[in-house]
């Protein structure tokens, strides 16, 4: 049997029959719980334990973009901006790895469909280690993308997280 502190969240408990049992959590919400796994009326070892509930689904749409590097950035110069995902509930999200990110820089009168992909790196980060001079109350990592302008003058930023290397 398995129970958690916060009722909304579902928990089902499969026996693999092998001696090991599978435990699933599903919830609306995120965020650290309070759970407890027993078998015949006695906690396991290390129960009761925190679970860390996270969404790997992200609403793009819901996610909000914020940082230097989205404004203007110098031309042979590291710049930055972050990225802070919500699920469809608001809940941090953190996409899994099916999801491909992407960055290009379009100069004046060049087409979305004539974009060629820009170097970048990106990686999570705690908010704490962000380098923005956003005051950030996340409870979970940020994606922080760096980028190098490779030409001076007016440009367009275009950033995708793409589901599933879709295209």
């Amino acid at each position: 049997l398995a129970t958690c502190e916060l009722e909304e969240i579902e928990v089902a408990v499969n026996d693999r029959g092998d001696g090991t049992y599978q435990v699933v959590w599903k919830s609306n919400k995120s965020g650290t719980f309070q759970s407890k796994i027993s078998i015949g009326g006695e906690n396991v070892k290390g129960s009761p334990v925190h679970i860390q509930l996270v969404s790997k689904t992200p609403e793009l749409s819901k996610s909000d973009l914020f940082g230097p590097g989205l404004r203007e950035a110098v031309a042979g110069k590291v710049n930055t901006f972050h990225i802070c995902f919500v699920d469809l509930y608001g809940n941090h999200a953190i996409p899994g790895d099916e999801f491909q990110f992407g960055l290009a820089m379009l100069k004046d009168k060049e087409k979305l469909t004539q974009a060629v992909p820009h170097p970048f790196e990106g990686h999570w980060v705690r908010p704490e280690e962000a380098k923005t001079d956003r005051k950030l109350n996340v409870e979970g990592e940020i994606y922080e993308l760096t980028y190098v302008a490779t030409a001076a003058g007016s440009c367009e930023l275009h950033i995708w997280c793409d589901p599933k290397d879709s295209g």
